[in-house]
C-alpha cells in the first residue's frame, strides 16, 4: 500500500509542477479581424486588419488564395497602432468580385477581390504619366521617393520585390504628366 501511495504522490507532484509553470506563463489573447479590402492605384490590393497581441514576426508570412493559387502578402503595422496593413499584387483585380481566402498569423480570413476604381489620368500629346513611388518593408519606409514613368512601374515593383525577397511593397504616392523618357545607346567610343 505504501508503494502505491508513493507512486500516487509522485504523480500528483509532477502534475502540480507542470500546471504551476503553465499557469505562471502569461497568456495574451491574439486576434485578427479583416476590416477592409480595396484596390489602390499603384499599390495593389490593400487589406486592413484590426489585431490584438500580434507581433511583427506573427505577420511576416501571410498568404491569399485566389483561383486556387497562393499569393504572398507583404504586411506591416500601420503607424504605431495594432492595425495591420497587407498588400497583394494589384493584377489580381482581373478576378474582381470573386471570393478569396487567406491566412495571416494562424488566422483564416475571407473577402471579395475589389474592382479597379481609380483610372489613370490622361496626359496630353508628347507627355506620359509619371508616378512618384516609395518602398516600404513591413509598413516602414525604406527607400524613396522616386519618380519613374508609369509604364516601368510593374518592372520596378518586380525588381524591388526580388531584392527584398517579397517582403517589400512599392507604393505610388503621386502621379503627374511629364516628358517621355527616351533611352538611347551611347554614340562613339566609350
Amino acid at each position: 500500500m505504501q508503494r502505491r501511495s508513493s507512486k500516487f504522490l509522485l504523480m500528483l507532484l509532477t502534475f502540480i509542477i507542470l500546471f504551476s509553470t503553465v499557469a505562471a506563463a502569461p497568456f495574451e489573447a491574439k486576434s485578427l479581424t479583416l476590416l477592409d479590402v480595396r484596390f489602390i492605384h499603384g499599390v495593389g490590393i490593400v487589406l486592413l486588419f484590426d489585431s490584438t497581441g500580434l507581433t511583427q514576426r506573427d505577420i511576416r508570412s501571410g498568404t491569399a488564395d485566389v483561383h486556387s493559387n497562393s499569393h504572398k502578402m507583404s504586411c506591416g503595422f500601420k503607424d504605431d497602432t495594432q492595425v495591420v496593413r497587407c498588400v497583394i499584387n494589384g493584377t489580381l483585380t482581373q478576378y474582381a468580385g470573386e471570393n478569396f481566402s487567406g491566412e495571416l498569423a494562424g488566422f483564416a480570413f475571407f473577402g471579395i477581390i475589389p474592382e479597379l476604381k481609380e483610372p489613370a489620368p490622361i496626359c496630353p500629346d508628347q507627355q506620359v504619366l509619371w508616378v512618384v513611388v516609395s518602398v516600404y518593408q513591413y509598413g516602414e519606409l525604406v527607400d524613396g521617393p522616386f519618380e519613374i514613368p508609369a509604364e516601368f512601374y510593374d518592372s520596378f515593383a518586380a525588381f524591388i520585390s526580388a531584392i527584398y525577397e517579397g517582403t517589400a511593397t512599392v507604393e505610388v504616392t503621386d502621379t503627374h504628366c511629364g516628358e517621355n523618357l527616351v533611352l538611347e545607346e551611347p554614340q562613339g567610343p566609350v
